[in-house]
């Protein structure tokens, strides 16, 4: 098989299935994968996701370890963080066929972008209207696109929407993410390592 990835929880697992299937907009071939959830969560796959992948060896080309900053239990900086996953994940045979996705903080600041998707997803009219909102509520400055704490601001806006949370709504996000106009340092990382990997068929 082509991929196997490696999440922290639900949420982060239905939404990297959702975004792999899109294969056209990721700019990859057509892969098959699988993914799961490690049952410790972001401690988990921060302290052993060499040990949970090592089954994967042999059936799978490639691997994917990705999990929040926030809750893994290190208080390293994302990028330390990832080169300490990464290290033990190349001793344990993923060398140059892995990589560490550590999102930071967490899941949300990949959910933050300025469209209607996004603020229609969390029970919004317009993406215009509900940035009013979070910068009312200092959640967001004026200048801004994604707030500086993405998970609280989520939370508050869906409850200001008398929306209860749920990954339901990080699926339908992903199903339409605006590739373009989401400038997350770890997105952006996580596309170009697929298109590494998964080149395009020549037209």
């Amino acid at each position: 098989m082509d991929l196997i990835v490696l999440a922290a929880d639900n949420t982060i697992r239905a939404s990297m299935e959702t975004l792999l299937l899109k294969h056209d907009r990721l700019g990859i071939r057509p892969i098959e994968f699988e993914a799961y959830s490690h049952p410790h969560r972001d401690p988990g796959v921060f302290s052993t996701a060499q040990d949970f992948l090592r089954q994967f060896l042999k059936s799978h080309d490639f691997a994917i370890a990705i999990f929040d900053r926030e809750g893994c239990g290190s208080d390293l900086v994302a990028g330390a963080i990832r080169k300490t996953v990464q290290q033990k994940l190349d001793a344990n045979g993923w060398k140059n066929r892995s990589s560490v996705i550590v999102l930071d903080p967490e899941i949300e600041a990949w959910v933050w972008s300025p469209s209607q998707n996004v603020a229609n997803a969390l029970g919004w009219r317009d993406f215009r209207t509900l940035k009013r909102w979070l910068v009312s509520q200092q959640f967001l400055a004026e200048e801004q696109t994604k707030p500086p704490k993405p998970k609280e601001a989520m939370e508050a806006a869906l409850k200001q929407a008398k929306i209860p949370r749920s990954t339901a709504i990080y699926v339908k996000i992903a199903a339409k993410i605006d590739f373009e106009n989401c400038v997350d340092e770890t997105f952006l990382e996580f596309t170009n390592t697929l298109r590494g990997w998964f080149p395009p068929a020549p037209a």
